[in-house]
């Protein structure tokens, strides 16, 4: 046991260590979250505590999921579950669903916005791209905050959500899509975790079944649990408390998706007698870029419960290069700039897969993408096609599944011939007839397979984490076959071969050469055969670690039961390229050098993050940004949209007091400083003003009555929520300002370039009208 333990520090120990339930785990970015969780599952089972099928380990993504086993794996706990909420509830709705409910589990729904636009028409919405798009977004919200179509309107009223359409519109479209998907029997992916809710909730003898299996739990990345993910969790533990819990109220992000902290800060008051433990010790950042995350969430407020469960970070690792902070005049001298500095870095070594840009908004990535292919520099735009739906990777699960298979019935031969000499004598004669033929006849439908991987590719476009609970690609992708016939040979050849070596030769005939193409479709193919060869490294690596690599033919096994599990869950391999990723889509990723670029206010925070709690999320995505660098973190904005535009935006409030002070702004005070008082400013609607509290407002009461009746109408007339047009804090600041032309209106915090031109000549007329 006392190997395990060896390689943590006091506090992780402490966790590991910890009795099996209740116990809450505070764990900062970079302090070995992942380390301390799977190192507790396998100290609850090697202790006795608990059985390994006693264990369910659930967490957030299909990456982290992944991860969690391969880790498991290499201590030698390779049979605990370690799944999404979503794949863990598919998991069980289909085991349960034919007793529970009778019949076959509905399939699930895998592109929901043609039943979305069909309930948007009916309903009088509109059926453009964006709208449905919002309004898909919208029933997940929902759904995740457990309303329905009746009590939708009520929940939108008592949190003052932005809808967006109507709120009443949007119930209907709620309800009709809600009709129309059990009109086909289907379920979508919120439905799997609504629907195992109502089985574990409603029949006892399900309950008791699943509670007597399983016994001890592990959440990771708590602080982002939905009401929905909560009350399934609930309905898993019962009475009990054998419950682990994981997370950093720093690094709450998803709120807009339903997700609440209030489970995590609250978990000591459901639990009081349980054990709340603190991971600060960063083994990720170098001190520079610690000190830099600190400051940036420290700034934020520190009252409450969210104050007491903060985290302030020690870093462990030598000191790096300071952080640098630029100022650019345009969006592509912007992109530009960080492109060069990027092939400056690759250049010098640094691997393109260990660098990333990070934008807020994934519209930011296009100017990347241009700049980083002038600059002949290799990218990955995260979110892109399903690593697993193409033909090529279905084609090799198909093949490595065939291998595996040979290997065990050899393995049972091999058990026979020792058993019955002369019984195995006769058979053997035959296996490989059979063997070939098998392999032929599953050629024959490799046309089908990959036409029906191309079809699922096209209608996959399921949300990240989710997407992988519905593809059965893994149970289905014999029909993806081509190169079977191949298989034979190298399996012979297999029980001298180790792992990485045996997948190579076995991949060889269906495209895996020792040279890479040439660019093309032959080397996009290639890329994606050497992408499942790098999950072989991973787990072989694992396996080595652990000090006790199995036998071949149970590693090739091992390992086909890992490619199936990741192409159930969507997990692709990391490939070789520099990472374009949104600030969401990086949380739990890492990187060695970090571009945090187009920080300008306005994007963030985000233009319709108005009030104080949608700001503070901003800034914890800030620092979840930062967070990623290991060791060079590059931060950078800019002036106008367009090369040689109007030089109008501001850099985000954020970097107020980490970043150098910009010049003197044109009334002479520096930026964050109230413009009456002198004041330092600190409430994001103040700066916005730029006057704080103590000091009296001097809008005109019927400025402000015009400026929103002028709002409200323009909302209308586009089509749009009326946030979109301005906010409160917004209008409130022209009403004070009151600009008298254009300068003067860009001059005010929120008010860009496409403001100005939609806008600016109808604000300049009614504040002009009003003096």
């Amino acid at each position: 046991m006392t190997d395990l333990l060896d390689a943590l520090d006091e506090g992780q120990r402490a966790a590991v260590l910890a009795p099996s339930g209740p116990v809450c785990v505070l764990a900062g970015a970079g302090t070995g979250k992942t380390r301390t969780i799977t190192h507790r599952i396998a100290h609850l089972v090697r202790s006795g505590a608990h059985p390994v099928s006693e264990v369910l380990a659930v967490t957030f993504t299909t990456r982290a999921a992944g991860e969690m086993r391969l880790r498991l794996r290499s201590l030698g706990v390779p049979g605990a579950q370690a799944r999404t909420f979503h794949s863990a509830a598919l998991k069980q709705l289909r085991y349960f669903w034919p007793r529970a409910v009778g019949g076959q589990l509905w399939p699930v729904l895998e592109n929901k916005m043609r039943l979305v636009a069909t309930a948007a028409r009916r309903a009088g919405a509109g059926t453009d791209t964006a709208t449905l798009r919002d309004l898909a977004g919208e029933i997940e919200w929902a759904k995740a905050c457990l309303a329905t179509p009746e009590s939708y309107q009520q929940l939108v009223t008592s949190t003052r959500r932005d809808t967006p359409v109507p709120v009443e519109q949007a119930a209907k479209v709620f309800d009709g899509y809600e009709a129309l998907k059990n009109q086909v029997e289907q379920l979508d992916f919120d439905d799997l975790l609504l629907q195992t809710c109502a089985v574990l909730e409603t029949d006892e003898s399900v309950t008791r079944e699943f509670r007597s299996r399983y016994r001890c739990f592990v959440v990771d990345e708590y602080q982002d649990v939905t009401p929905l993910q909560q009350r399934l969790l609930d309905a898993w533990l019962g009475e009990r408390d054998q419950l682990t819990v994981v997370g950093d109220a720093n690094q709450t992000i998803y709120s807009f998706a339903g997700a609440s902290p209030r489970y995590l800060l609250g978990f000591q008051q459901r639990f009081p007698q349980a054990a709340v433990l603190r991971l600060e010790r960063d083994y990720r950042s170098t001190p520079q870029v610690v000190e830099l995350a600190n400051k940036v969430i420290g700034a934020a407020g520190a009252a409450g419960p969210a104050g007491r469960f903060r985290l302030r970070l020690r870093a462990v690792l030598p000191d790096g290069p300071e952080a640098s902070f630029t100022e650019h005049a345009d969006e592509p001298a912007e992109a530009n700039a960080v492109a060069a500095a990027i092939a400056t870095l690759i250049e010098v070594g640094t691997p393109a897969s260990a660098i990333a840009v990070l934008y807020r908004i994934n519209a930011q990535s296009e100017s990347y993408e241009q700049a980083l292919t002038a600059a002949g520099v290799p990218y990955v735009v995260r979110g892109g096609e399903r690593f697993f739906a193409r033909p090529e990777v279905r084609q090799a699960m198909v093949t490595l599944r065939r291998a595996a298979n040979q290997f065990a019935a050899a393995a049972d031969a091999s058990a026979d011939a020792a058993a019955d000499p002369d019984a195995a004598a006769g058979a053997e004669a035959g296996t490989d007839g059979a063997a070939a033929a098998d392999a032929g006849a599953a050629g024959a439908d490799a046309g089908a397979g990959a036409g029906a991987a191309g079809a699922a590719a096209a209608d996959g476009a399921g949300r990240a984490g989710d997407a992988g609970a519905v593809a059965d690609s893994a149970g289905d992708a014999g029909a993806a076959d081509g190169a079977g016939a191949a298989a034979p040979d190298a399996v012979r050849a297999a029980p001298d071969v180790e792992l990485i070596g045996l997948v190579r030769g076995l991949l060889a005939p269906i495209g895996l050469s020792e040279e890479a193409p040439p660019a093309g479709a032959l080397r996009d193919k290639w890329e994606s055969l050497r992408g499942v060869v790098s999950i072989a490294e991973d787990l072989a690596s694992g396996a080595t670690a652990a000090g006790n690599p199995r036998p071949l033919p149970v590693r090739l096994g091992e390992f086909v039961r890992e490619l199936e599990q990741r192409a159930e869950a969507q997990h692709a391999p990391t490939v070789e390229g520099v990472t374009l990723a949104s600030l969401h889509a990086a949380k739990g990723l890492e990187w060695d050098a970090v571009f945090l670029v187009g920080l300008a206010d306005g994007t963030l925070p985000i233009q319709h993050a108005e009030s104080p709690a949608e700001v503070e999320e901003e800034r914890r995505l800030f620092y979840v940004g930062i967070t990623r660098a290991r060791r060079r973190l590059a931060l950078s904005w800019a002036l106008s949209r367009t090369e040689g535009g109007r030089r109008s935006r501001r850099r985000s409030r954020f970097l107020v007091g980490i970043a150098p002070q910009p010049a003197p702004s044109g009334r002479g005070r520096a930026a964050g400083r109230c413009r009456l008082c002198g004041g330092r400013l600190t409430e994001p609607a103040q700066i916005k003003i730029g006057r704080c509290a103590n000091c009296p407002s001097s809008a005109d009461p019927e400025l402000v009555d015009a400026l929103r009746q002028w709002r409200r109408q323009r909302s209308t007339d586009d089509d749009v929520p009326a946030y979109v047009v301005f906010s409160d804090a917004t209008l409130l600041a022209i009403a004070e300002h009151r600009p008298a032309d254009e300068k003067a209106l860009r001059a005010i915090p929120g008010i860009g370039p496409s403001k100005l031109e939609n806008y600016g000549r109808e604000v300049i007329s009614l504040v002009t009208s009003t003096r």
